[in-house]
């Protein structure tokens, strides 16, 4: 008894709470970061299916090239926003609810979509620091985004693009 009322016992039991509510708070934070992760990750496989279904809807209306790439041009961009609003039923295209992340699309088949982090907010362009490879081959894996080819990504901030470039390995903001 007279352990529990000393000073060093008080220690121990302010000590023991402090490290309980510690690893509790680290839990719940690691919990919050892979359920946003997730939804995410869920809403880009929903937009990656809505593109594909306005792409199909578009069929022969100048949207794609013949190899299936799409034909990047603002009004291209507006039509496929539009339908992916249409399609998921939303006003406009949905982004990620992590801050400091932009959805980006990739322009070959099967149009995978992702979410990277950017240098100045409101400004698309990938912060270099953090996308590396690493970064790439641990948030997409290549069996699950195939496009996604362990290489950090090239951003085309233009929308017009001519036929003789070579888009591969470069993506486009959806959210712009």
């Amino acid at each position: 008894m007279l352990y529990y009322k000393s000073k060093k016992g008080t220690r121990i039991r302010i000590f023991t709470l402090v490290l309980i509510i510690s690893v509790a708070s680290i839990l719940i934070v690691s919990y919050y970061h892979k359920v946003v992760g997730e939804r995410d990750r869920l809403t880009a496989k929903r937009l990656e299916q809505s593109i594909s279904l306005v792409l199909a809807r578009y069929v022969g209306a100048d949207l794609t090239y013949e190899n299936g790439r799409i034909c990047w041009s603002k009004k291209n961009a507006d039509i496929i926003k539009d339908g992916i609003a249409t399609v998921i039923g939303e006003t406009k295209v949905p982004v990620p609810e992590e801050k400091g992340c932009y959805y980006y699309m990739y322009l070959e088949s099967p149009y995978t979509v992702i979410k990277l982090p950017y240098k100045t907010k409101g400004s698309p362009h990938i912060d270099g620091q953090v996308v590396t490879e690493k970064y790439i081959k641990e948030q997409y894996p290549k069996k699950e985004y195939v496009q996604v080819n362990e290489q950090v990504p090239n951003l085309k901030t233009d929308y017009e693009l001519t036929k003789q470039e070579v888009l591969q390995n470069q993506i486009v903001c959806l959210n712009t």
